[in-house]
């Protein structure tokens, strides 16, 4: 739902929709490295893991296309 929620924000507010993303990346990173360190499953490592990389590449290109547009409605 929160991958929908971003997606509708990219088109009607880029701006905001960047900054919730980017945080959202930080909270998943901290959430893999935070795994890492105690030890926990490496299954459950990389399945974060993967959901982090596709969240990152998510933003890139959001971003990339908001940039494209002048950060403004679509």
């Amino acid at each position: 739902m929160g991958g929908v929620a971003l997606s509708r924000l990219w088109d009607t507010n880029p701006r905001v929709a960047f900054v919730l993303h980017l945080l959202a990346c930080i909270a998943l990173g901290l959430l893999v490295v935070v795994f890492i360190f105690e030890r926990y499953s490496w299954v459950t490592i990389v399945f974060l893991a993967i959901f982090f990389v596709t969240d990152v590449g998510a933003l890139i290109l959001g971003t990339i296309d908001a940039a494209q547009r002048g950060w403004t409605r679509s």
